[in-house]
């Protein structure tokens, strides 16, 4: 099975067959950048995609990946109800 992500087209690899063969599909992500779906019965569980190489120190870890993996992009459809100047404390 196929699984459509971000513009890329991946095949969904199988719990039994990333844990035997987990090393290549972290050296495929990672020098890649393309992410890698696994799960089970033709459904993608999870989705491995390469941590930043510039990552934001000032949050946290779980941030960043929600950042670099498109986890704040439904923020992009929202109006801008606060300025800059608005804010007590700038996180980035």
């Amino acid at each position: 099975m196929v699984f459509l992500y971000k513009m890329y087209i991946m095949r969904i690899h199988t719990t039994t067959a990333a844990r035997k063969d987990l090393a290549r599909l972290v050296n495929l992500v990672k020098f890649t950048r393309k992410p890698v779906a696994i799960g089970r019965r033709n459904a993608a569980d999870v989705l491995m995609i390469k941590f930043p190489d510039h990552a934001n120190v000032h949050v946290t870890d779980e941030t960043n990946m929600n950042q670099y993996g498109g986890g704040f992009d439904f923020l992009n459809a929202e109006p801008e109800l606060y300025t800059r100047k608005d804010l007590k404390k700038s996180y980035v």
